[in-house]
């Protein structure tokens, strides 16, 4: 037989049918107590010896009043002849009820009736609650002292901030402990004035320390935490409060901190050989490889929501829970924007990141050495169609990168890479390829639009004559996705 424990559990997270049938109805009729009717029914069925029944409707009470001690009394009364079920429920009255002060004991002495629900040979849920009063007081009180410490050490104010952040989590389940304690234990925690500035300037210091002691790891760790604030500093809009003043010079001093990485080789071959010229055979890369985000805003990540970036020589990418596959096909992306910067300098953005989102994809194995150009991604263009690219008016703005989002360049961007790349109407040969050649070669100096309608719509070897013209027969294309 299935212990009325587990029963219990199960409807803490799903409320019966009936009872649910039942709050419906309240809700109808303008009921603000919830858990008035399905407590009702419960004492009902408790009077009837229905106990299984009242536990139903008193777990469906529970829900809309998760800390009411008489409804956590009632399914105690119910758990009679269930160690399990009384057990259970003993402990979650005990921290509905447990005061400031963790005085339990008293107020189940004092109530005979009470004292005969609780398990008489088991002082735990009690004992446990009281403990609980007394580490949230503790938590508190250690909160407050670390919280006076932070003006002067601006790191005990984190460490005020998650003692404070225990506290509250120990007590989300007993309503004396979160009143009693106010504004100490509040979800949200703002930022001291100041507070920033001090652990700018406090890294700094260490980290010239660290320089100064020959300790370049440790200073390099302070340059990078440095970097990425800057970064952090430069996405204006994307600030929540005020932006801190006296930073200005934050980014020269992460980058007196900051050092290199190591060279990655494979992914780096096999672009050499698809562009036909490695033009870094005496120019070694650099890759840095971050497990978290604030590593590529200490590298200068160009964008928050960015999975890596070139810049120069180094590609920077984050790496945390993954497999080396999925990390070689992130580089081979990022590297595509290196051989581009050297050899297409100039060329718009829908192309450089539609070309990389292809070339980051269209192999299947790290020791594939030549991509498949054979491969696309359907729902990729699928979506390029789903955002509206197929409309003369969104094209023009991606191809004049007058886009509203810059990360549809990503999509429609690769959409129209693999058209230009690979349309082939039967029986005839590719259309645009050698086309979208000489548009990189010249991108430099080249005006987006003009030069798109130069080297795409020239009406020769069944080109269109004029961009409406491509835009048609592109938009039946990507229809054809969807």
């Amino acid at each position: 037989m299935v212990s009325r424990a587990l029963v219990g559990l199960c409807l803490l997270v799903a409320v019966p049918h009936a009872a649910a049938l039942a709050v419906a109805r309240a809700q109808a009729a303008g009921a603000k107590d919830l858990a008035a009717l399905p407590l009702d029914a419960g004492r009902r069925a408790l009077k009837e010896g229905k106990r299984e029944e009242a536990v139903q409707h008193l777990t469906a009470a529970l829900a809309f009043a998760p800390d009411r001690a008489e409804v956590l009394q009632l399914l105690l009364e119910a758990a009679a002849g269930d160690a399990d079920a009384k057990s259970l429920w003993a402990h979650a009255w005990a921290r509905a009820v447990v005061p400031v002060n963790g005085a339990l004991q008293p107020l189940v002495t004092a109530d005979a009736k009470l004292k005969a629900l609780l398990p008489a040979d088991d002082a735990r849920p009690v004992a446990l609650a009281s403990l609980r009063a007394a580490a949230v007081e503790e938590l508190v009180k250690l909160a407050r002292d670390r919280a006076r410490e932070s003006s002067q050490r601006p790191d005990q104010a984190v460490v005020a901030r998650w003692l404070q952040r225990l506290a509250l989590d120990l007590a989300r389940e007993s309503p004396q402990l979160l009143q009693g304690y106010g504004y100490d234990l509040s979800p949200r925690w703002k930022v001291p004035d100041g507070l920033v500035t001090k652990v700018v300037k406090a890294l700094e210091q260490f980290g010239s320390n660290e320089l100064g002691s020959t300790r370049t790891d440790h200073a390099l760790r302070a340059g990078r935490i440095l970097q990425g604030l800057a970064q952090e500093l430069s996405w204006t809009k994307d600030l929540q409060g005020p932006k801190p003043a006296g930073l200005g010079d934050l980014g020269k001093s992460a980058a007196a901190l900051l050092g290199a990485a190591q060279t990655i080789e494979m992914h780096h071959d096999r672009l050499a050989k698809w562009y036909g010229s490695d033009p870094f055979a005496t120019r070694p890369g650099l890759c840095r490889i971050v497990p978290e985000a604030s590593g590529l805003e200490s590298e200068g990540a160009p964008f928050w929501w960015a999975g890596g970036f070139q810049g120069g020589d180094t590609t920077t990418v984050r790496f945390s829970v993954g497999s080396i596959e999925g990390l070689g096909h992130l580089l081979t992306h990022e590297l595509t924007h290196r051989f581009d910067g050297a050899l297409f300098p100039g060329i718009p953005a829908w192309l450089a990141e539609g070309k990389a989102v292809w070339t980051g994809n269209a192999y299947a194995n790290c020791e594939d050495d030549a991509f498949d150009e054979r491969w696309a991604s359907i729902g990729t263009i699928e979506a390029a169609f789903i955002k509206g690219y197929g409309d003369l008016g969104k094209l023009t703005k991606l191809i004049t990168g007058t886009l509203d989002d810059y990360r549809d360049n990503y999509v429609a961007g690769f959409a129209l890479y693999v058209y230009l790349h690979t349309r082939k109407p039967q029986g005839t040969a590719t259309v645009f390829a050698d086309r979208l050649v000489k548009f990189q070669k010249e991108a430099r100096g080249k005006k987006g639009k003009e030069h798109f309608e130069a080297c795409f719509c020239d009406g020769k070897e069944g080109r269109p004559e004029k961009l409406e013209g491509f835009v048609k027969n592109w938009a039946t294309w990507l229809a054809g996705s969807y």
